[in-house]
């Protein structure tokens, strides 16, 4: 849908449980874009503070809020699928209660998006604390692959096309939904990256983030378990059965301590079984694996050993000798003697 002088709509969703305490700013930073040809559609899913009160006043002084009760709670994916088949736009993009956008941020994305032969358009943004003080600026993509971690951030555009093309959401995969949609994504779409801060990303002790990041708790265990399948369901779509890939990947993501030992040993089987993978979706992937491999023997007691020298020479070589020096030397010595 387009206005009179044939803007793009944009769709912004809005999730909301129990977020009273930040909600405000979150919408007020959506309706004060400068880029002025959108929609922000709040999805109230069940809250037991007063979201909607918060919501409905805005909604009578902006008719460009519109505002979706669900009669139960039915989670974060289920509550971005009903927003995304309420929205209207041409351009989708979703955000969180107690996150706010930079004025600019659709207006930049939407001119890259537009430009660009791409599909998906996401930006840098900074790490706020509770009470909106900047704690990481200008934080970056660390990961090149998306195979290997979220490297999407919280900022984001996307075409209608991309939604319908995932199916939308997957409601099975509640804390690893973001993640899992983005992957789904890779198979049949193109993204670009903006080097631009374009969003204010709140850690505080109600945020999912820190739930995940608590050490052993049900938050943690269940984010683990739904990110390995999240790969498997990714892999099957090239048909790769193997349930030891996605524990892999997932060890990868987490930079957790792997076998070296075993991944060595079963190295020339995985290349050949993920070579669609490398060749036609990822072609650095191979590459950042080899220095997830590097940092693993590195960082772990129980990966420096002969045995694991002697496979690295024998079925990769290059994760020895094909990058930095200085580190090699120090892992081969760790491989050669132990205290």
């Amino acid at each position: 849908m387009r206005n009179k002088r044939n803007q793009v709509l944009v769709s912004i969703v809005l999730p909301v449980y129990n977020g009273e305490k930040f909600l405000s700013e979150s919408i007020r930073s959506c309706l004060s874009q400068t880029y002025s040809n959108l929609e922000l559609i709040i999805v109230n899913d069940c809250s037991n503070d007063s979201p909607l009160q918060i919501a409905e006043d805005f909604a009578r002084r902006d008719e460009r809020v519109k505002i979706i009760s669900n009669q139960n709670n039915l989670k974060l994916p289920a509550s971005l699928n009903i927003g995304h088949h309420y929205a209207k736009g041409e351009c989708l993009t979703w955000t969180s209660d107690d996150n706010y956008y930079a004025p600019k941020a659709i207006e930049v994305m939407l001119k890259a998006l537009s430009k660009s032969k791409t599909d998906v358009v996401h930006a840098n943004f900074n790490i706020i604390d509770p009470y909106g003080i900047s704690r990481l600026n200008n934080v970056m993509c660390k990961n090149k692959s998306l195979l290997l971690g979220n490297n999407i951030g919280p900022c984001f555009l996307y075409k209608r096309d991309v939604f319908n093309q995932n199916g939308g959401y997957d409601e099975n995969l509640h804390t690893i939904e973001d993640y899992d949609f983005w992957l789904q994504t890779k198979i049949h779409s193109k993204f670009r990256f903006i080097p631009d801060v374009l969003y204010n990303y709140r850690i505080h002790e109600g945020s999912l983030t820190s739930q995940v990041k608590t050490d052993n708790s049900e938050m943690q265990v269940l984010f683990q378990k739904k990110l390995e399948a999240c790969y498997s369901k990714f892999f099957k779509k090239y048909d790769i059965e193997n349930k030891e890939y996605s524990e892999l990947f997932k060890n990868f993501h987490l930079n957790q301590k792997i076998n070296v030992s075993d991944y060595l040993k079963n190295y020339n089987s995985f290349k050949k079984d993920l070579d669609p993978i490398f060749k036609y979706l990822d072609k650095n992937l191979l590459e950042e694996i080899d220095i997830k491999i590097r940092g693993n023997i590195f960082n772990y007691f129980q990966n420096q050993d002969f045995k694991v020298l002697y496979l690295l020479i024998k079925n990769r070589p290059k994760i020895l000798f094909g990058y930095g020096k200085k580190k090699s030397l120090k892992i081969i010595f760790k491989c050669l003697i132990k205290p």
